[in-house]
């Protein structure tokens, strides 16, 4: 076949060429009418392959809705994020691969998902999809669609509607969609220090509280997770025991008891408010134990600074050989290096223990004065004795012994019976 006559003929010649064939639509095709069967650039070219001799016409067919949506569908999303409705929905061929609206297979109908409450009466909003967009370029009306449980059932109604008028119209399918939410787990830890010692009550030398993962009542797997994770930002909140004043530089005086604050923001969703106290939504690790509010009212996420107290013993003894009476009495000085002192009274014989002590070092003396009568003999040599923040250093003995130097004065215990006899008598 030539494009112009061959010869001295003036007429075309040649044999007409028929090509019948089947145009089967894309199985992920969602159908609809005035389809184009085929391109506007098909027809008869020359031999160059480059000029167009004749087009071809361009068919139109209207093709039958087609679309099937795969059941199941589930989204986990981190707790105060908004559902991401574009991906709710999956569609299926009965392939192995799910597939969405491209902006390809949907150029020739408008979807809408509209999103209802696990009834399936009230309507929350709509996702539309307008025909030659992806899902991910649909626009949202409507409330956002924050899970207030941990596990929620929305109602997903699906319409299909072509833009074109034709054979077919709009179809509507349902699904139910799942969603999981995820709350912080935030794993707080106590410390003990001694009396005397500071610690830092940020978590910058000892980790008091830290942000250890997320978890779902209903759904133990917290992998793939979809949206972006939120901001949490942990702080200590005083509740009881000693008032901190420098936060990095805390020295307590007694067993003190914090609770951390957990503020929630999101910076991908700046329409949400932020910095949202979420202290009561989030889940408690002590150990291995990991609660949650429910219906506690007095839940928090504590922690506790606890406070050991050093000791020292005072034994009293005699020297031997030397007698003193149980009514003479010794009077112990202990001091520190900070300038505070302490007194204990004691006898012969006599065990006094001083307890409540920071850690630090002591000196531990008789008071000469009040036992003038007495030489002390105090072990270790000049009563020194140091305590430090260790179960076998927090603790110290001082042995004083006594021999008597002065025999010449009456004491308390020289007496005799006093019997007096009436004159009557």
């Amino acid at each position: 076949m030539t494009q112009t006559p061959k010869g001295s003929s003036t007429d075309d010649y040649g044999r007409k060429l028929i090509i019948k064939f089947s145009i089967i639509p894309d199985p992920s095709f969602f159908g609809g009418n005035v389809v184009d069967t085929n391109v506007g650039t098909s027809g008869v070219y020359s031999s160059d392959g480059t000029t167009l001799v004749a087009p071809f016409g361009v068919p139109h067919v209207d093709v039958p809705l087609n679309f099937e949506i795969m059941e199941g569908a589930v989204q986990k999303v981190y707790l105060g994020n908004p559902v991401d409705v574009a991906n709710a929905i999956y569609f299926e061929t009965g392939g192995p691969i799910p597939y969405q609206p491209d902006g390809s297979n949907n150029d020739h109908v408008d979807i809408r998902y509209d999103v209802y409450d696990e009834a399936g009466t009230t309507l929350i909003g709509s996702w539309l999809i307008p025909a030659g967009t992806s899902a991910s370029g649909g626009s949202w009306s409507g409330a956002m669609v924050v899970p207030s449980e941990d596990k929620t059932v929305y109602k997903i109604k699906v319409t299909v509607d072509p833009i074109y008028v034709g054979l077919y119209g709009a179809e509507t399918k349902e699904t139910d969609f799942t969603v999981y939410r995820y709350r912080p787990v935030i794993e707080t830890k106590d410390e003990t220090l001694y009396l005397g010692q500071t610690t830092s009550i940020l978590p910058t030398t000892y980790l008091h509280y830290e942000h250890v993962g997320w978890k779902c009542t209903d759904n133990a797997d917290s992998t793939g997770i979809s949206g972006i994770e939120p901001q949490l930002t942990l702080s200590p909140q005083y509740l009881s025991g000693t008032v901190p004043g420098d936060l990095t530089s805390y020295a307590p005086q007694e067993d003190s008891e914090f609770k951390v604050q957990v503020l929630w923001s999101n910076t991908s969703w700046p329409s949400l408010p932020q910095n949202v106290d979420v202290s009561d939504a989030c889940w408690l690790k002590r150990d291995t134990e990991i609660t949650e509010k429910g219906t506690n009212p007095d839940f928090k996420l504590p922690f506790w600074i606890l406070v050991k107290t050093c000791s020292i013993t005072v034994v009293k003894e005699p020297k031997a050989g030397t007698a003193i009476s149980d009514y003479e009495s010794f009077m112990i000085d202990v001091s520190d290096s900070q300038g505070r002192s302490w007194r204990l009274r004691v006898t012969s014989g006599e065990t006094s223990m001083l307890t409540g002590l920071p850690i630090g070092h002591y000196t531990v003396t008789e008071d000469k004065v009040w036992s003038w009568k007495y030489k002390d003999v105090i072990t270790p040599s000049g009563g020194h004795v140091t305590l430090a923040p260790n179960q076998d250093q927090d603790h110290a003995a001082v042995l004083v012994t006594n021999e008597k130097t002065i025999h010449q004065w009456i004491t308390g215990e020289s007496f005799v019976k006093n019997l007096f006899q009436g004159l009557a008598d």
